[in-house]
């Protein structure tokens, strides 16, 4: 087989080996395979022959590679020389860290999708120690970093962002209350009927004769308007008038996110009775902030139905506490 080679134009040291089996095996297992050939007889022109020759590789090359517990998906070649061929593998954790790390801006949408900043964070931390500990047998750095800022940085303009906003919110909501306030104290009912609906299918009511007129004629309507009046709370604030002293109390929940933010506020209504002292009670006010279908750009407030005397849950304590 070396005479053939010669005759080709080879080199003394090459045989056919080197360009078959050296690329797929480059250590020992190939020069014993490349010894096993070369001792079954030259090369040949004999087609069968070749056939055959071609045929017995995969079985010796399998045999020598189980005979030298190698593998050919295996990182290193134990008893390798300077040839050694080695090879990484990508992280999936990283890769799953940056994908999350993406998703985990879903955030600014609703706050319930947290938990993909919080998984972020998690997958981004076991990446990264992963590829460390590999020492270079995983890639995907890169990937983990990506993954881990991405979900810090969302979740962190969230923390930031997310009470700014419910800060606004609710500041809107207290001058959307005062109105309702002011209106029964001015005994402007029109106004403050109207309130309870949203603010786009919400009549006029700068003309007060016109509107109480229209209320007379549908007795649906009319029939609203008198169990509105014949309210316990709105008699009251009616019959109060300026008298009445409006304070902010507490702030019991805002809601936002999605189509429409929820604010329920508590007020004080402080006032003098008969021998001078002041009396107080507390109102419960819901609002909702929503906009029509198709019109993002136009939100409004609406009271959410009648608003209701409370008790606030610290004075019940405090009133169990003096019974006893």
């Amino acid at each position: 087989m070396k005479e053939l080679f010669r005759r080709e134009g080879m080199s003394n040291g090459l045989c056919w080996s080197h360009f078959f089996i050296r690329p797929i095996c480059p250590h020992r297992p190939y020069c014993l395979l490349a010894l096993i050939l070369e001792t079954e007889g030259t090369l040949g022109t004999n087609n069968s022959a070749i056939k055959n020759k071609f045929l017995t590789i995969p079985i010796l090359l399998g045999v020598i590679i189980v005979t030298e517990n190698q593998s050919l998906f295996s990182s290193t070649w134990n008893n390798a020389s300077e040839e050694d061929v080695s090879y990484t593998r990508f992280s999936i954790l990283a890769l799953l860290a940056a994908i999350l790390g993406v998703a985990s801006f879903l955030i600014f949408i609703t706050p319930w999708f947290f938990f993909l900043n919080a998984f972020g964070i998690l997958l981004s931390f076991l990446a990264i120690r992963s590829i460390c500990k590999a020492e270079g047998g995983l890639t995907g750095l890169q990937f983990a970093q990506f993954g881990l800022c991405g979900s810090i940085v969302s979740l962190t303009a969230v923390a930031i962002l997310l009470p700014a906003y419910q800060y606004g919110v609710r500041v809107e909501a207290d001058r959307f209350f005062r109105i309702w306030f002011d209106a029964l104290q001015n005994n402007n009912i029109p106004l403050a009927k109207e309130l309870t609906s949203p603010y786009w299918t919400r009549p006029a009511t700068d003309k007060p004769e016109e509107w109480w007129k229209k209320q007379y004629e549908n007795k649906f309507s009319h029939k609203s308007i008198h169990s509105y009046t014949e309210d316990k709370l709105i008699r009251v604030l009616l019959a109060l008038g300026d008298k009445a002293k409006i304070s902010y109390y507490k702030t019991l929940l805002v809601m936002t996110g999605g189509e429409t933010d929820t604010v329920v506020t508590l007020y004080a209504v402080s006032f003098p009775n008969d021998n001078g002292k002041t009396e107080t009670f507390f109102v419960k006010m819901i609002g909702k902030r929503s906009f029509p279908s198709g019109d993002v750009k136009s939100a409004g407030w609406a009271l959410g139905g009648i608003p209701t005397l409370v008790v606030p849950d610290e004075l019940k304590t405090t009133a169990k506490i003096q019974e006893n």
